[in-house]
């Protein structure tokens, strides 16, 4: 019988999370490749990055 697996949904529906890691994120980027635009805020919606046919232009 396959464990189960939790699920990260609460998660994501979480606004302050979904914040904090946004900004974690960007920080990681800036770092990494030193770039020294950021963007204000995102580009895509947290529903367009879950859709299965989410392709960023």
């Amino acid at each position: 019988m396959p464990k189960k697996m939790p699920s990260l949904r609460h998660l994501l529906d979480d606004p302050e999370w979904n914040e904090e890691v946004w900004t974690d994120a960007l920080d990681m980027a800036v770092l990494q490749t030193e770039l020294t635009y950021r963007p204000k805020v995102r580009e895509w919606s947290l529903e367009q990055v879950l859709a299965e046919d989410y392709l960023p232009s």
